[in-house]
């Protein structure tokens, strides 16, 4: 008989252990789950972490926005510095139907006292039944021309700004998503 109470009472606590073990799993991966999920913004001057998307660059005088508005079609739009002078913007465009599509992409605004002047320099993977127009300020520069008709270096006034967008024409569906990568530099 002693040997029965001091097996119900091992039972119990042994119970009561397992059910505190098993709270405190659960407790642990909420906890870790929170703690490991992004945040809305990146920190000023870090890069991208965890899927956190910073929308705004700001450089020393160049400030480059996130503008996309149609994400029927932009899969993911990152901007990233490069160094001081250079800015890269890679644009996935989503899988698509036969259709002409303009996408607007990024604003770059100089925030600077002095005029600046930046060029362009793109890669694109897109099949051939698709043509790509880079459109800078209502300029439309075809992205598979660029070696007969390359984007001219422009200048921006001081506290004004251009808009880029991208002009998409399908002939036939496509199956698989698209990428444009854009380098921004700043001309000195």
């Amino acid at each position: 008989m002693n040997i029965k109470n001091i097996l119900q009472k091992f039972t119990f606590i042994a119970d009561m252990l397992l059910v505190f073990a098993i709270i405190a799993l659960f407790g642990l991966s909420i906890f870790t789950v929170v703690n490991l999920t992004p945040g809305y913004e990146a920190p000023e001057g870090l890069p991208e972490i965890l899927g956190v998307k910073d929308n705004v660059y700001t450089g020393k005088g160049l400030n480059i926005t996130n503008i996309s508005e149609d994400d029927k079609l932009i899969q993911d739009l990152q901007i990233n510095r490069e160094n001081e002078q250079s800015y890269i913007v890679d644009v996935e465009i989503k899988p698509h139907n036969e259709s002409n599509s303009y996408l607007p992409l990024i604003r770059i605004l100089n925030r600077d006292s002095k005029g600046k002047t930046i060029s362009f320099k793109t890669f694109t993977d897109f099949p051939d039944s698709s043509k790509a127009s880079l459109v800078i300020n209502q300029n439309q520069y075809d992205l598979d021309d660029l070696d007969v008709n390359p984007i001219p270096d422009l200048k921006i006034d001081p506290n004004k700004s251009i808009d880029m967008g991208v002009f998409i024409d399908s002939e036939e569906d496509i199956n698989y998503p698209s990428s444009i990568r854009l380098t921004v530099n700043e001309v000195k």
